[in-house]
């Protein structure tokens, strides 16, 4: 559905209720999209709650808020959260831990993968910094770990591997703001090399 177009800049609403650091601790956190696995960081600074493309999250109560665009965000204090926006459409998240995975276990994830629908190869790779994408002709994609499986790539998007049932990654998928979901599969595992210099 197409929305109307803002004609003056979103005016941020008032606190009606003063936060304590006890009830900030319960929602600070990694979150990520229940529907598209896109990860949110929610930080508490200044004695305010806030998180990147929402700004400052204005509390009604301890776990009640609302946004200068017109979101209203509900807590459950166990690590859930809904977000309903002007239009009725609401979005759910779970809070996740960060990940940190070792050169090793990055080594799972090597390989080459197609997307049908972008007509485009990628090949993942491990380096002594971490995991990286490569795509025809000189294309390199820096991916950062955010929770299990998901990974962050500034020019990309959000990275998020899939598994079969016996734990091997057998794709990912891209998440932008533009591209819901576009999927990869792999292809293949790469060759083995004599000294990659990863985990030495």
């Amino acid at each position: 559905m197409r929305r109307p177009w803002r004609t003056k800049p979103p005016v941020p609403p008032k606190a009606t209720h003063t936060l304590t650091g006890l009830e900030a601790a319960r929602i600070t956190g990694l979150y990520r999209d229940k529907l598209t696995g896109a990860p949110l960081t929610i930080v508490f600074e200044d004695g305010r709650l806030s998180a990147a493309r929402l700004g400052v999250l204005v509390p009604a109560s301890g776990l009640h808020f609302a946004t200068a665009l017109n979101q209203t965000w509900d807590f459950d204090g166990n690590g859930g959260a809904r977000a309903e926006d002007e239009y009725g459409t609401v979005d759910l998240y779970e809070r996740v831990a960060a990940a940190r995975p070792s050169l090793h276990e990055l080594e799972a994830y090597a390989g080459a993968y197609a997307s049908d629908e972008a007509e485009v190869d990628m090949t993942a790779k491990v380096d002594a910094q971490g995991l990286l994408l490569k795509r025809r002709p000189d294309a390199t994609i820096r991916l950062t770990p955010v929770y299990a499986d998901a990974f962050r790539a500034d020019s990309l998007g959000t990275v998020i591997f899939n598994r079969d049932a016996g734990g091997r990654p057998i794709g990912f998928r891209v998440v932008q703001d533009r591209v819901w979901s576009m999927p990869f599969h792999r292809m293949s595992d790469p060759a083995p090399t004599a000294d990659k210099g990863v985990g030495r």
